[in-house]
């Protein structure tokens, strides 16, 4: 047994924790007996994952003046940084405020395994959990996996490990350090680079006249290589020149690689104690070489090591952890944890493992000595300056176990402890968090943006700076992807800084595209309105009345008002094209900016744009006065220039030959892509200077090269993986590991001799793979998480078809996603975990995994709960329910979610609301969504309101509504009437709930066809509106449809299409093509030019009506249904029978299918098919027995007084006319007109078409005094409606009566007059060989013949 020679240290410190897990300290036992119950289980433990942080005492001053004046200073200094940020200066920096601690556990591999497998598997699950109840992500960087087998090769160890100690100190928000030092040095690599100067004298030394070191100058020039790329070029240390880029994978061993493996594997098992379960210990050489090298190597690489002195790699660690100048400056005493164990006895058998071989080092020192001297200067360091610093004197290997739980415990309390400092810190900040702020969140996200290196196009940028320094209105740039458009407008507003500071003019700069709020044109103008607001905030409070409520209109008024007090503002807006393509802000630029052109322009508003040369440039240039200019292709020497100023910034000098190649194939590329040069360049960083290396010609070729290169270095499957999860859906960098993870192929390609005990995929090999595709990856924040996603399409194209096509993969992909999302809690950080919500159902549909879909739809009431009623999400909410019932029959969504109510969530909101509204909007389970509203503690019988609360009162309106869509008109009234008088006591008129529920009340009072009452409402509810919102606010729209509709059930068809047609407009420019709202206004201005005749214009809108609900509906839809009805009565009207029979026969299908046989819009069917066979003339029978049912089944389910029975009565009194059943038709036809005037008056349109049908029974009954005078009322009546001068066909049609009467009187002169008025209505009011143009030419040429 040897004695090991110890420091004098400090004594260890009371442990954290003296209550531990049963230990056994026989180390033969398994290593995972030592964490046998787990940690947040234990007493001690469990009590510290309860803390909550104390509640703040009321803010009632503070006595200290210093204190005071120092929060003064400290809230000014914030104002100040953010006036800046408002006004858009892209060089001020907002405060890091990050929610991570990443520590780097560094120190010798071998002898600390067990250390570091205890923390990851034992403390990292708990730290895990305490961080994460305050939003904070812990990560322990693990050195021993991550570092690919290229990195080894070509001796970028050490260099990864300090790269990963800087990381970890600019993330961290607590300690990042951790260094635990025992008796082994560690491993020494040769100098990765030399010096020309260092490697001259090298020579000189060993060499000199005599040569009296051979050895040393035959390995100086076998591994080191002159690399005149680099800036200053230098000697680079190389393995193997000739695998500078070969190994993608393993290569196959050779002899003397197998001897070595061979001699490493015994030295191990040679330290493990017989029985001791130690597999999860890393089968590596000492402390860091590669398996991959053989004995001759490791020799070698030792001499060079030795002769250059190269401190260990956990020397190096320490210096730029702890002891450097760096370190010491950012206060690394205070934010480092420094741990050293002294094992005072060990067997012969156990040394090797834990201790060095005392062989001596160039200056003389043994290995040993180094780390003492290691060890001596990091604890008077941190002992000097009340660092952490613990030891631990370990009698024999006996006592390890205990040993590692005291310092498990200790390590796990320090970081605790820095957590609870962070917490505590964050909560008692008494000063607003100014940098929290969404608005400067955006705003500092596109000045980040715009800091990148910019080269040539001096002229068109001093062009554009002049326009953005004295123009007014826009100008617009474009030019073909990557041709550098955006850079040209980054470096436009770098040059705008001083001039804006100078002038104190506002700088709004957004590139659209790169953050969810820079995605649609509402987002945007709601973005650019609040950094408006904070940089003007006087001016923004008196533009902007309370009523308004777009954002776009918002902004607009503000603008007006800065403008006219010359304050001016300039707007660089970069990507137009890159807003979604249903976003109808993307081809109207002027429904969310100023005026671009033209005279309209405001004086005080400059506006720089850019965008494709595609569709987008189309409506730009379709503006008068539009100014607009091309950006050229980048020239070979603006691109030559570009690789320069990219050469310089990165420190590396390409040699001609290989500039050349990149140049050459810029011009092969043929569009002059600046993407192209960055990527290429990019590329080059790893060309050493004599390399010939080839150099794909087009972009696409670029990004396979780049790719290939991740998975030659990283791992074919880990790099898969990554990309694969972020192209399919944008994930966040802690996804990407964990989902990585999952997938057995990554493990097992990652871990190729054992796993670590978190089994996760190294973040270290991660955050090497970001960085490297860094310039071409966006950070976006969805629900609530930082995402990254590709920048630029071209790399999404490519990803898609390299790592995608295959079609097993895509579907592996998905499941992993599955996977994950399944097992992610559904709270996280003391919130909802929204993203479970959204993701889950997102991949269990791509994969049609139907039966797990139903499961978590039925069974996971948030995932609705937390949608805002109405909204997007609750669509795709309800189309995850619509697909789901197109392949399983359960669950059902009428039944599951109204068991919502029971079911215990966690969202904040109204279940009965969302859960009502959501049954009777998107599935129309009116029964379903009663007996959800009920629920609210209401009685239907009450006959006051009194003592409801407010809510209680709007649950009612919602009662009264369900009621009106199942035509229960008495009973919705008496509550809808009720509710407004109410509500309107209570809130006043322009409340929202009230005018929602005016809303209610007059759609009901229209189907209930008392359109005098509705038109008094709705001309109400728009005049209230307008006062309240002004033009183009959502509730103007609702108002403008609702009035458009009375004025054309009431036969006023030119002014409802008026309103229809605001409606419309305000619908394309708040929501787009693409939205269940626009689809209603698009179907309203069909219908409108229906009546008035216009077909053409009637089939264009309803059929694009029912292009977006096949989309958002699909057809298996009542709302769906409604516009195939449409089209069928315009096919019908317009003579198309058998298109219009097809459509008539599948809208009465849908609607016995969704809404049942006996409902009103069901019922309706038989007459529209009815009335089509009729006018057929093809099968009388069949068309009597369905008008016939179609009267009595209307006069089952509505009031007797309804206009829709005289609808039933009025075609079918026509049937029996042309049936010759004159007494049958007299008498329905009267009673028809009796309802239309008490109902519609004497001047509706429905009425004439009553009077037109009683003209033709009594001309029938030969009664020609009676039918002349019911003709007149006809045809007076359809001139007022359409206009004596137009070429309607119902006024064709009264023309005609008019013509049969006056022959039958004998006058056949005016007989044939009105016969060719009327045939000359429908020639030019008609298409071509319409049957109502030929009935009407024939009866004219029977006319005139007889």
């Amino acid at each position: 047994m040897r004695c090991l020679p110890c420091l004098t240290c400090s004594k260890p410190r009371p442990l954290a924790d003296d209550q531990h897990d049963t230990i056994n300290h026989d180390h033969d036992d398994d290593e995972h007996r030592w964490w046998s119950v787990d940690r947040s289980e234990r007493p001690t433990w469990k009590e510290l994952l309860a803390w909550q942080p104390p509640p703040l005492p009321p803010d009632i001053g503070d006595d200290n003046d210093d204190d005071d004046s120092i929060s003064t200073s400290s809230t000014c200094a914030h104002q100040s940084i953010q006036d800046k940020i408002v006004q858009g200066n892209i060089g001020t920096v907002i405060p890091s405020k990050r929610n991570t601690i990443r520590i780097m556990l560094s120190s010798t591999f071998q002898d600390y395994s067990r250390e570091r497998n205890f923390l990851l598997k034992d403390v990292l699950p708990f730290l895990k959990a305490f961080g994460g109840k305050f939003g904070i992500d812990i990560w322990l960087s693990e050195m021993r996996w991550g570092i690919s087998d290229e990195a080894v090769r070509l001796n970028r160890t050490t260099e990864i490990c300090l790269k990963e100690v800087q990381r970890c100190r600019e993330e961290s928000i607590g300690h990042y350090f951790c260094l635990m030092l025992g008796n082994r040095y560690g491993y020494r690599p040769a100098p990765p680079t030399l010096s020309i100067e260092q490697y001259n004298r090298a020579i000189q030394i060993v060499g000199g006249e005599d040569g009296k070191d051979d050895k040393i100058v035959t390995l100086l020039k076998k591994y080191y290589h002159l690399d005149e790329n680099l800036v200053p070029p230098a000697y680079v240390f190389l393995r193997d020149l000739g695998k500078m880029h070969q190994k993608s994978t393993v290569a196959k061993p050779t002899a003397a690689t197998a001897t070595w493996k061979e001699r490493w594997e015994s030295l191990i098992q040679s330290m493990i104690p017989p029985n001791n379960d130690i597999q999860e210990e890393e089968l590596i050489a000492p402390d860091g070489v590669g398996e991959d090298d053989d004995d001759t190597f490791w020799d070698e690489e030792q001499i060079l090591s030795k002769f250059f002195d190269v401190p260990s790699i956990t020397e190096r660690e320490a210096i730029a952890g702890l002891l450097g100048d760096t370190a010491k400056d950012l206060g690394s005493s205070k934010r480092a944890l420094l741990y050293h164990r002294h094992i005072e006895h060990i067997d012969d058998q156990y040394y090797r493992r834990y201790c060095d071989t005392d062989e001596r080092t160039q200056d003389g020192k043994t290995r040993l000595d180094k780390m003492n001297s290691l060890k001596e200067r990091t604890s008077q360091y941190m002992n000097d300056n009340g660092g952490h610093f613990r030891s631990f004197d370990i009698n024999s290997i006996d006592d390890m176990q205990s040993y590692l739980n005291d310092f498990g415990d200790d390590f796990c309390l320090m970081v605790c402890k820095n957590i609870q400092e962070f917490v505590l810190s964050r909560s008692q900040d008494r000063h607003p968090d100014f940098f929290e702020s969404a608005t400067i969140k955006e705003i500092s996200l596109h000045h980040n943006h715009a800091k990148q290196l910019f080269v040539g196009r001096e002229s068109i940028v001093s062009k554009l700076v002049q326009h953005c320094k004295l123009g007014s209105g826009a100008l617009v740039i474009y030019g073909t992807s990557g041709c550098g458009k955006t850079s040209i407008l980054a470096q436009v507003a770098q040059e705008m800084q001083d001039h804006i500071a100078k002038e104190n003019q506002t700088l709004v700069l957004r590139f659209l595209g790169i953050s969810p709020a820079s995605s649609t044109s509402e987002a945007v103008a709601a973005s650019i309105l609040s950094q408006l607001t904070l940089a003007h905030p006087i001016i923004s409070k008196k533009a902007v009345p309370v009523g308004v409520s777009r954002p776009s209109e918002k902004l607009q008024r503000l603008l007006r008002a800065l403008s006219s007090a010359d304050k001016r503002v300039v707007f660089i807006i970069d990507s137009v094209d890159q807003l979604e393509e249903s976003d109808p802000g993307r081809l109207n630029l002027e429904s969310w900016l100023p005026s671009l052109f033209g005279p309209s322009v405001l004086k005080n508003v400059g506006i720089l744009l850019s965008t494709l040369p595609n569709e987008c440039l189309d409506a730009i240039t379709s503006i008068a006065h539009a100014r607009v200019q091309e950006v050229p292709l980048f020239t070979k020497i603006e691109a030559d220039d570009m690789i320069t100023a990219l050469s310089v910034q990165h420190k590396h000098n390409l040699q001609p030959f290989q500039r050349e190649k990149i140049m050459n194939g810029f011009e092969k590329d043929g569009n002059g892509s600046t993407l192209y040069l960055n990527v290429a360049f990019f590329q080059s960083l790893e060309w050493r200077s004599w390399q010939d290396v080839e150099v794909p010609s087009s972009i696409h070729s670029q990004i396979n090269v780049l790719f290939h290169a991740l998975k030659r270095d990283l791992g074919t499957e880990f790099v898969q993986s990554v990309i694969s999860h972020s192209t399919l859906s944008a994930a966040s960098q802690t996804e990407l590991q964990q989902l990585a993870s999952i997938d057995e192929a990554v493990t097992n390609e990652v871990f190729k001799h054992h796993r670590p005990p978190d089994g996760l995929v190294p973040p270290l090999l991660l955050a090497d793979l970001l960085e490297r595709l860094e310039p071409y990856l966006v950070s976006r924040e969805i629900d609530g998480v930082r995402t990254l996603y590709w920048y630029h399409r071209v790399f999404w194209e490519a990803a898609e078809s390299i790592f995608l096509q295959n079609h097993t993969v895509k579907h592996k992909i998905h499941s992993q996603a599955v996977h994950f999302y399944s097992n992610e809690p559904i709270i996280k950080n003391n919130m909802l975990n929204i993203r479970k919500l959204h993701q889950l159902p997102f991949h269990m549909k791509s994969l049609k995994d139907w039966k797990n879909l139903g499961h978590f739809l039925e069974t996971t009431p948030d995932a609705l709960l937390c949608e805002v009623n109405g909204s997007t999400g609750q669509a795709k909410y309800a189309s995850f329910w619509r697909e789901l019932s197109k392949h399983v029959n359960e669950p059902k969504v009428e039944i599951s979610v109204p068991m919502f109510l029971e079911k215990p969530s966690y969202s904040e909101t109204n279940k009965i609301l969302v859960v009502g509204d959501f049954l009777k909007e998107y599935f129309n389970a009116y029964d379903s969504a009663l007996s959800v509203y009920v629920q609210g503690n209401l009685d239907m019988d009450e006959t006051s309101f009194l003592d409801y609360t407010d809510e209680q009162v709007e649950l009612m309106s919602r009662i009264g509504d369900t009621f009106t869509r199942m035509s229960k008109y008495e009973k919705a009234y008496d509550l809808l009437s009720k509710c407004y008088m109410e509500l309107c006591k209570r809130k006043g008129e322009e409340d929202e709930v009230s005018l929602q529920t005016l809303i209610l009340l007059s759609r009901l009072v229209k189907d209930m066809g008392r359109y005098e009452e509705s038109l008094e409402l709705d001309t109400k509810l728009y005049e209230v509106t307008i006062t309240k919102y002004g033009g183009g606010d959502e509730k103007v729209a609702d108002a403008a449809r609702q009035l458009a509709r009375t004025h054309y059930l009431s036969g006023r068809y030119r002014i409802a299409i008026g309103f229809y047609e605001e409606n419309l407009r305000i619908r394309n420019s708040l929501y787009g093509n693409n939205h269940f709202q626009t689809a209603i206004a698009l179907n309203c201005v069909g219908m409108a030019n229906k009546v008035l005749g216009n077909y053409v214009n009637a089939l264009k809108y309803c059929n694009e009506a029912y292009d977006v609900k096949m989309v958002l509906f699909g057809l298996n839809h009542s709302d769906t249904a409604v516009t195939i009805d449409n089209l069928g009565s315009i096919y019908h009207l317009n003579g198309d029978y058998d298109m219009a029979m097809e459509k008539y026969e599948q809208a009465w299908q849908i609607k016995k299918d969704t809404l049942g046989s006996m409902h009103c819009d069901t019922v309706m069917m038989y007459g529209n098919i009815g009335r089509l066979l009729h006018d057929q003339g093809l099968d009388l029978t069949k068309s009597r027995e369905l008008l016939e049912e179609n009267l009595k089944l209307r006069l089952e389910v509505l009031p007797p007084e309804h206009p829709q029975i005289a609808v039933a009565k009025s075609p079918l009194a026509q049937l029996y006319c042309d049936l010759g059943l004159y007494d049958e038709a007299l008498k329905l036809a009267q009673e028809a007109l009796e309802l239309r005037l008490e109902v519609l008056g004497q001047n509706h349109p429905y009425t004439s078409f009553t009077h037109d049908t009683i003209a033709k029974i009594y001309l029938g009954l030969d009664h020609i005094d009676k039918a002349k005078e019911h003709a007149k009322k006809s045809l007076s009546i359809r001139r007022n409606v359409y206009g004596d001068n137009s070429n309607h066909p119902r006024l064709a049609i009264a023309h005609l009566t008019n013509a049969a009467i006056f022959d039958s009187e004998g006058d056949k002169v005016q007989a044939i007059a009105e016969a060719e008025k009327a045939h000359d209505m429908n020639v030019k009011g008609l298409r071509d060989g319409h049957p109502l143009t030929q009935k009407s030419e024939s009866f004219l040429i029977q006319l005139k013949s007889s």
